[in-house]
């Protein structure tokens, strides 16, 4: 039975018609020109060039009113301060609009132009025809957006469930949050086909459309924030930065920041987007090593009016904790419910239970200097005694490693491994005396240092596992290991790519007050923390 949807607006979704074919300039560029050679005119860049490496630039058109996309990507990123300085005319609601682009008051970029991709801020002006003459890849692609989130170890009211049902409903009604969603389901697509460097004109299409509306809606004279309008940027902002376009996704998620600082809705719907943004936020945070306000804190007039969950409640050994409790509530208990407890589907759990608490006690240990009062120093060196003591004395018994066979062990074997690995990495974090994790040179810092070929070996083993039995057997150990490796992780995109791989099934073991984020974040807070003060920086 063939799948269509109707026609969101009632038309056909393309763009003004342009005089030559789609993606393809008018004339030839002007290296092609000079070494007379034949062009075959693509935009954003002819194919001799892009295998050269070099800058391609085309001619400006002639007329006053040809479309931008006859020039170059680059030469569009020059013309990004003019194109600043002919919209600084606007006012009154067009603040939203700067806000945005993440610009200040000031009118400047909280980010350097120079960073930003030319497809946010200049993709209204960009003419692109749409790349599929009809709508029959609409449902594919929907289906390939809900595979992004899997809802097979999800909770009843997590955020994927809700992506699956609420937010698909309404990105089928809306054409912004159609082409964003779009966008997303395309650029999953080009990373899973290793083109992310390189996107699909599919994708850049939904990309400058979303843009293009979300720009004309901020434009209203009576411009209110919507739900479709909130999530359209929620979700380019995300997989924005999932493309690596880290100053770009800033751009948005700041925008977003004071979208949400004017809108006045708390509905129930606004929570959920609510709960996306802040996971968003944390996302940030890992992946750039910085504090939650500092990234909006920019576009905002005032942080407390930003809307973030409470953090200072929560403190680092509290996943750890949850982990513990979990196990003991299995010990008490007959059941073999995979949610409520590990028994019958993880055997050698006990062997990680008495590691983990080991963790647990020194992390709480840990906590006590940094609750003393504003007026005594946080860390003495009496501390730093106590704390190198605590580490030779306990972190010194490190449990061995199982051998693990990427054919023949189970996930449930290979998720043991991976805990124990975990251990390894927090014991090298937090030990003063060692360097494994300040040298940078790979290959001799391997042959010397074991924490550093437990997080290469960890890292290595998590792409084997399957996770949907780990989430479903045991969800808080599969946030631990997973904070822990990014913390170990000197790099930001080495942090990405292994927070990107855990927030497909984390998405879909919290709700809407992601408490088991907010744990992650603050343990993976202290971690970083710990290893800024075992390396002296």
């Amino acid at each position: 039975m063939e799948c269509s949807l109707p026609s969101v607006s009632g038309r056909q979704v393309t763009s003004e018609p342009t005089p030559q074919s789609s993606g393809r300039g008018t004339s030839a560029c002007d290296r092609c020109r000079t070494v007379k050679r034949r062009c075959d005119r693509g935009l954003p860049s002819c194919s001799r060039c892009e295998k050269s490496g070099v800058l391609c630039a085309y001619p400006a058109p002639v007329g006053a009113g040809a479309p931008l996309a006859l020039q170059s990507w680059a030469s569009a990123q020059m013309n990004i301060e003019g194109y600043l300085d002919i919209a600084s005319d606007e006012s009154g609601i067009h603040e939203t609009y700067y806000g945005l682009l993440g610009c200040a008051s000031t009118r400047t970029l909280a980010v350097p132009q120079s960073n930003i991709s030319p497809r946010v801020l200049l993709g209204p002006a960009i003419t692109f025809d749409f790349p599929v003459p009809d709508s029959d890849n609409v449902p594919e692609l929907l289906f390939n957006f809900c595979s992004i989130l899997p809802t097979a170890a999800a909770l009843p009211n997590s955020l994927s469930i809700y992506v699956h049902t609420e937010w698909v409903r309404r990105a089928i009604s809306n054409p912004c949050l159609l082409h964003s969603t779009l966008f997303c389901a395309s650029a999953y697509l080009d990373s899973r086909q290793n083109s992310s460097n390189s996107l699909s004109r599919r994708t850049t299409f939904h990309h400058l459309q979303a843009v293009k509306i979300i720009r004309e809606q901020l434009a209203q004279p009576d411009f209110q924030p919507t739900y479709e309008l909130v999530a359209a940027i929620l979700a380019l902002s995300y997989f924005t930065m999932a493309s690596n376009e880290i100053d770009s996704a800033l751009v948005h998620i700041q925008g977003l920041a004071r979208i949400l600082h004017l809108s006045q809705n708390e509905g129930p719907d606004f929570k959920y987007l609510t709960a996306f943004f802040n996971e968003t936020l944390i996302c940030f945070s890992v992946f750039l090593d910085r504090d939650i306000t500092s990234i909006v804190s920019s576009s905002l007039p005032d942080e407390a009016a930003l809307p973030l969950l409470l953090f200072h409640e929560i403190t680092p050994s509290r996943l750890l904790k949850r982990i513990l409790a979990r196990s003991a509530n299995d010990a008490a208990s007959t059941s073999s419910n995979p949610r409520t407890g590990y028994k019958k589907h993880w055997p050698p759990t006990s062997y990680v239970m008495l590691e983990i608490q080991k963790l647990y006690d020194f992390i709480v240990q840990e906590e006590l200097p940094s609750r003393a009062p504003p007026e005594e120093p946080a860390y003495t060196q009496q501390h730093q005694q106590q704390h190198q003591h605590r580490v030779n004395t306990v972190g010194s018994l490190l449990p061995e490693i199982p051998w693990i066979s990427a054919y023949e062990d189970t996930t449930m074997e290979k998720a043991t491994t991976c805990c124990y690995l975990s251990v390894h990495v927090f014991w090298g974090i937090v030990n003063s005396n060692s360097t494994e994790f300040s040298t940078r040179g790979r290959k001799s810092v391997y042959a010397v240092s074991p924490y550093y070929a437990a997080l290469e070996t960890l890292k290595e083993t998590l792409l084997k596992i399957d996770p949907i039995p780990w989430v479903q057997c045991a969800p808080e150990l599969y946030a631990w290991v997973y904070f822990t490796a990014a913390a170990a992780c000197n790099l930001d995109r080495d942090r990405m790519e292994i927070m990107l791989a855990a927030m497909r099934y984390l998405t879909g073991l919290n709700g809407i007050d992601l408490s088991l984020m907010r744990e992650g974040w603050q343990y993976f807070r202290w971690l970083r923390q710990a290893r800024t003060r075992a390396l002296g920086v």
